[in-house]
């Protein structure tokens, strides 16, 4: 979605309703990873409400093409969506919740609107997964800004790996190499079971990729040891779970902060 600011300039943002698209898609009762990346694309008819992801017929934006690369490394026998396609929503059904650090961007102009509000936002919602998942979640955090806003989450608690951004600008200098999507299941593994891991295919016709490799099970994350045995919560109906007030008055000001831009 994009508006024409009051100085003229063209603003991209993810949806009209920011807090239900994210409930629609993964509801808080089932978010077991958490992407953070910086803000929206910005070019026209990409950003759609959940990073990285865009809408067919749009071709996947080459941020979202190293993404690919990297669950390529991780799981050899992923295969990316034909025609470069990059619609997401699998994952986010799968439990995995794509946020933004900014929720607007200037056109043409990434990280336009940072410092605007919207990082105060954004931590409301991590610290409210954070807070209410209380099993624990992974934090995926990409880049600089992602990684400020999971500096205080409990490793104890949590799972919080860190790269660089999947940007052609930094993706160079460690993303491919991060493993993040293997480790990422290693520890879900490890804390729910085999059958709580995250299939990160997104062609229906393949088989699921996210098979855990047994040599690298109990690989080390750098993240305290984890209990093997958690009970499991049955799932309650879906509510308006991000309706959290300090996170709502916090995206008043930031949309007031980002509007006029």
């Amino acid at each position: 979605m994009s508006t024409l600011g009051k100085s003229g300039f063209r603003c991209y943002r993810g949806c009209n309703v920011l807090t239900s698209n994210r409930s629609r898609h993964t509801p808080l009762h089932s978010v077991k990873v958490v992407i953070i990346g910086q803000d929206p694309y910005h070019n026209h008819n990409q950003a759609h409400g959940l990073c990285f992801s865009v809408r067919a017929p749009v071709r996947a934006p080459p941020s979202l093409l190293n993404i690919y690369k990297g669950i390529k490394n991780d799981y050899p026998e992923f295969e990316a969506p034909p025609d470069k396609g990059g619609l997401l929503t699998p994952w986010a059904e799968r439990g995995v919740l794509m946020l933004n650090t900014c929720l607007t961007v200037r056109a043409h102009q990434a990280n336009s609107h940072s410092n605007k509000g919207w990082e105060k936002f954004t931590q409301k919602v991590i610290d409210l997964v954070a807070r209410v998942r209380t099993n624990g979640v992974v934090f995926l955090a990409w880049g600089t800004p992602a990684g400020t806003r999971v500096a205080k989450i409990s490793k104890q608690k949590h799972c919080i790996l860190q790269s660089v951004h999947p940007s052609p600008l930094s993706a160079h200098r460690g993303f491919f190499q991060n493993a993040h999507f293997k480790k990422c299941n290693n520890w879900l593994a490890e804390r729910y079971g085999p059958d709580q891991i995250i299939d990160w295919n997104l062609v229906p016709s393949k088989k699921p990729t996210c098979i855990s490799d047994k040599e690298n099970l109990n690989a080390s994350t750098n993240q305290a040891p984890v209990e093997p045995k958690i009970a499991k919560v049955e799932a309650k109906p879906p509510v308006d779970e991000f309706d959290d007030d300090d996170a709502i008055q916090a995206l008043v000001e930031a949309e007031a902060c980002s509007s006029p831009v």
